[in-house]
Formats: structure tokens, C-alpha cells, sequence
């Protein structure tokens, strides 16, 4: 068979109907939902740097080339308890609580709801302004943090959710299993969890005689 003839001959071959991927992107939305955006730790050597071109970003207005996700990277480190006092960082700080107010990007703002559950100090000031923001903003919330403040309803309230987490898993005796089946993807996690598994410690510590 020749080109030409083949050609020809596919012209009267049937049309196929576009394929439907509604149930690819319903388990795309369920992945999503189950394992919100995180944010990893960068290393130590790089948070200066990191740190050090942020800050030049936002002194500069340069915003050419930059991604989301380097700029929550920055707001990772930023919000690190050891460094997010320090008057240096105080404009990437300031420059995240301004973008939580008017960000309409659900994936950045489910992101940032991760960096605060991993940099939550109990009343700690930045804890205690991020946590409410986000609850401000509660609609914005993807699935699976929004089951998990059903679940714990102070999850974003700095000034007590650690307590309240620990009290009601004071009768398990599993807690990173426990804070697992909560659906929080690191039990074993710094920051929030961190302060629910050492309150969850006092509360399993019998009060002495």
C-alpha cells in the first residue's frame, strides 16, 4: 500500500470520541485532598541563602523567574521559631501575612497552612497571627485540613491547640499512631505536633501521691 492510498484510506476510518479523564482528575483531587501541599525543610547550608535572595526579591520588586514555590521555601525558613524573630526577616514575614489577605491561590494558601502547623510555637505571636488568618479565610481550606479542624476545632487557635489535640488522644496509648489516624501525614513532625506529643506525655504522667 502507498502513502497516498493509506491517507486515503484513513480518512474513512471512524472518529474516536475524545477519552474523559473525569476520573483521572477525581483521583488527582483526591491525592491532593489526602496529602495537602507541603513544604519541605530546605537544608541548613542553603536557608541564608534563601533567606538573603528573598529579601532582595522584595527590596528590588524583581519578581521575574521566581515560583511559588521558592517563595514558600522562603516563608519556611522564615517561620522557622529560631529565625522568625529576627529583625532581618521581619519583611519576607510581613510580606507572607500580606499575601495571606488578598491570595486568592488555594494551592498557596494550603501550603502555608503546612508551615504553620511546622513552625507552631503555643502563643507564640507568629503562630497565633497565621493560625488566624487562615481561619479567616476557612473556605479556602482543601479537604483535608478542613476533616482535620472538624476533628480538632482549635487546630488553628496557637493559643491552645497543642492542649486540646493532647487531651483527646490522652487515652491512646499509640500517639503518633493516633495523630497518623487523625490524617496528619508526619506524627512525627517539629512544631505543633511536636508540642501535642510533649503535652500528650504530661497528660499520660500520673500526678504524684
Amino acid at each position: 500500500m502507498g502513502l497516498d492510498h493509506a491517507l486515503r484510506a484513513a480518512q474513512h476510518l471512524p472518529i474516536c470520541a475524545p477519552p474523559d479523564y473525569t476520573k483521572l482528575a477525581a483521583a488527582l483531587r483526591r491525592v491532593k485532598d489526602r496529602w495537602p501541599e507541603t513544604v519541605p525543610n530546605p537544608p541548613a547550608r542553603a536557608q541564608d541563602a534563601i533567606l538573603a535572595q528573598m529579601l532582595g526579591v522584595l527590596e528590588g520588586d524583581t519578581w521575574a523567574d521566581i515560583k511559588i514555590s521558592y517563595v514558600l521555601r522562603a516563608f519556611r525558613v522564615a517561620f522557622a521559631p529560631d529565625v522568625v524573630m529576627r529583625p532581618d526577616v521581619a519583611p519576607i514575614v510581613d510580606f507572607a501575612y500580606a499575601e495571606l489577605d488578598v491570595t486568592t491561590h488555594r494551592a498557596f494558601f494550603n501550603a502555608v497552612v503546612a508551615i504553620y502547623l511546622a513552625s507552631y510555637v503555643p502563643n507564640g505571636g507568629h503562630s497565633l497571627k497565621l493560625g488566624s488568618k487562615i481561619a479567616a479565610k476557612w473556605d479556602m481550606l482543601n479537604a483535608h485540613w478542613r476533616r482535620l479542624e472538624q476533628i480538632y476545632p482549635s487546630l488553628f487557635d496557637a493559643n491552645r491547640a497543642h492542649r486540646d489535640i493532647a487531651a483527646a488522644l490522652a487515652g491512646r496509648d499509640d500517639i503518633s499512631r493516633a495523630l497518623g489516624e487523625s490524617g496528619f501525614a508526619d506524627p512525627n513532625g517539629p512544631g505543633l505536633l511536636q508540642h501535642v506529643r510533649r503535652h500528650w506525655q504530661i497528660c499520660k504522667t500520673p500526678m504524684p501521691r
